[in-house]
């Protein structure tokens, strides 16, 4: 397989063969990690609220004094733990979020020009930043599987399912390497399906090299 650099060079430069498929980020990538980073900072924000919540609750349970709040009003109660009033916490939790998730989009955008996906008739190259770029040699590869984990969420009125999909690299000297392709390239069953593909190919050419491990 040729040096991962110059493969990323040359898709970088735009003068590849036409045997090679080089991907690049959706244009969604930056808008759909902007999301990311909103929601993570709301889940924060939400996690912290409860925190004081229950501390607050515990707090008053243990003293056993109603000192602060008015026990027949719930709003009073339910603002006594904040540390600064609704309004407030209600616009700083909003512009939060939102810087987070500029962050989020512009690192995002920061990382556009490193990221390359490239196929070849001898391997794969995922670049997903200067440093991070992971090499797939078909040469050194006895079997590709897919694999799919889906994990159902219930709470008491609705439920959640979360579908994660990985490759699974069996390598001819007996490590097994999982491999997730990063989603900014796009759907990670059609990217691992062309990777078992490509390595299928490339076996029919080179011919077998060893007794093939049976699929499981």
């Amino acid at each position: 397989m040729q040096n991962p650099e110059a493969i990323l060079a040359a898709a970088k430069s735009g003068s590849v063969p036409a045997t090679w498929r080089v991907l690049r980020p959706k244009g969604s990538y930056p808008a759909g990690a902007g999301c990311g980073g909103a929601f993570v900072g709301f889940f924060i924000l939400f996690l912290g609220i409860i925190v004081s919540f229950f501390i607050r609750v515990i707090s008053e349970a243990t003293s056993h004094s109603t000192d602060g709040f008015n026990a027949s009003d719930p709003g009073a109660f339910f603002t006594s733990f904040l540390p600064v009033s609704l309004p407030v916490l209600i616009g700083g939790g909003v512009g939060l979020i939102v810087v987070v998730g500029l962050l989020n989009a512009m690192r995002a955008i920061s990382r556009i020009p490193y990221s390359y996906f490239v196929f070849t008739p001898e391997g794969a190259v995922q670049a997903t930043g200067p440093k991070k770029i992971t090499a797939i040699d078909y040469g050194a590869i006895d079997l590709i599987n897919t694999r799919i984990s889906v994990t159902t969420t219930t709470n008491q009125n609705s439920s959640s399912t979360t579908v994660s999909v990985w490759g699974e690299l069996h390598y001819v000297d007996g490590r097994t390497v999982r491999f997730r392709p990063a989603s900014r390239f796009g759907s990670a069953e059609s990217i691992i399906q062309r990777l078992i593909n490509g390595h299928r190919e490339y076996k029919a050419m080179v011919g077998p090299q060893r007794p093939p491990r049976p699929a499981y």
